[in-house]
């Protein structure tokens, strides 16, 4: 009460993963007793007048407070969104391994069927009982390499994926 100062407030608008809109508030009173932060915000509570308007020379104390506010509220979003980043790049490698898991299953079921049908066609009696063998030799292999296909393509999704994050974290 019966003090003077100077109040700076600047707007920080940021485009990220999500908009964010912040008022960064530094006030210093004339004798350079710095305000908290929610002491700054309470004066645009209280009924004012202007008696001067500034000249744009803003005492250099409220300028480096100004700025070491942005620069503490930056940091705060920066890890922030550090931490979402990180969540996200978990969630896309618990995918990929869930997809991995999954494709070496089929794999392997794929493998124990050719192990036994290759067994049984070595054991067949007769020339028509191996070549119907090997047709099915000849479809669970294809199916194989279907499934490897399969695999890699889900892998490259996963990539693209991982890069689209980085993308539009970058941006």
């Amino acid at each position: 009460v019966g003090k003077s100062g100077t109040a700076l407030a600047e707007h920080l608008q940021l485009d990220g993963v999500e908009a964010e809109d912040h008022i960064v508030l530094a006030a210093v009173t004339d004798d350079g007793d710095v305000l908290s932060a929610d002491a700054a915000r309470r004066l645009f509570d209280v009924p004012a007048a202007v008696d001067r308007v500034a000249t744009g020379n803003v005492p250099p104390r409220v300028v480096a407070l100004g700025k070491q506010l942005v620069a503490s509220l930056l940091a705060d979003i920066s890890a922030r969104q550090g931490t979402w980043f990180d969540e996200e790049m978990d969630k896309l490698d618990r995918w990929a391994e869930d997809k991995r898991t999954g494709f070496k299953a089929d794999l392997r079921e794929h493998d124990e069927t050719l192990k036994t049908l290759k067994r049984d066609a070595r054991q067949a009696a007769s020339l028509p009982d191996k070549l119907a063998i090997q047709k099915k030799i000849k479809q669970v292999e294809a199916a194989r390499e279907e499934a490897w296909r399969a695999y890699d393509a889900e892998a490259r999704d996963v990539e693209v994926a991982k890069e689209s994050l980085i993308d539009d974290v970058e941006s």
